[in-house]
């Protein structure tokens, strides 16, 4: 397998595609005040023909050509990029651009797990730039000045405390226990079974997430 990746990676060839957005302004009354309203819009195809996006569109054996599985699609360079955007700014205003259909849809998702150390570290990386060394310097001071909790943990439990004044917090800032804290109760108790005696203690039950 690492042989075969390392052939295809080898024999990989770069292709080049551009993509196109437009930034729409649309004024309307919202009561007897005009409102400006932006929206963003990616183009997606020409003459009903889709672009070629993502690099499963194209052969990664050859470079700018198009997948057997995206043969029919449109394979927009910078040339014809330019092009188009040139021609949409000197005649799209004389245009009437409309918004055909719109589509909504439903999507759930879950709040992230608490910091454990690992994945404090990752973070810190990712969006600060900070070795692992500095980040458990910073972490360590903050936790000797009583703001976070122990920072060295495996273990995503939040405490009873913890989880009282979570409620309290939302209860007060957010509209109050019938929209958020039955949800949150129920999310805590999900999946838990009542105990039975020759249960063993579960060795992170003291530790606690980084909060």
């Amino acid at each position: 397998l690492i042989v075969q990746r390392e052939r295809e990676r080898l024999s990989f060839q770069e292709s080049e595609y551009w993509s196109v957005k437009g930034n729409f302004s649309s004024v309307q009354k919202d009561n007897d005040d005009k409102v400006d309203k932006l929206l963003e819009a990616s183009l997606v195809s020409i003459n009903g023909q889709t672009l070629a996006s993502g690099t499963s569109d194209f052969d990664p054996k050859q470079s700018n050509k198009l997948a057997s599985s995206a043969k029919n699609k449109l394979h927009l360079q910078a040339q014809q990029a330019e092009e188009l955007i040139d021609r949409i700014e000197k005649d799209g205003k004389k245009w009437t651009w409309t918004i055909q259909n719109v589509t909504s849809s439903q999507r759930k998702q879950n709040p992230p797990l608490p910091f454990i150390t690992s994945s404090l570290q990752q973070e810190a990386n990712r969006r600060l730039g900070l070795s692992v060394s500095n980040v458990m310097r910073s972490a360590q001071q903050l936790y000797e000045k009583g703001f976070i909790s122990y920072m060295r943990t495996d273990s995503t439990h939040l405490s009873e405390d913890a989880r009282l004044s979570i409620q309290t917090e939302i209860t007060n800032n957010f509209g109050g226990p019938e929209n958020y804290v039955p949800f949150m109760a129920s999310r805590s108790n999900k999946g838990k079974s009542s105990k039975k005696k020759d249960d063993k203690p579960d060795p992170q039950a003291a530790h606690e997430a980084i909060r």
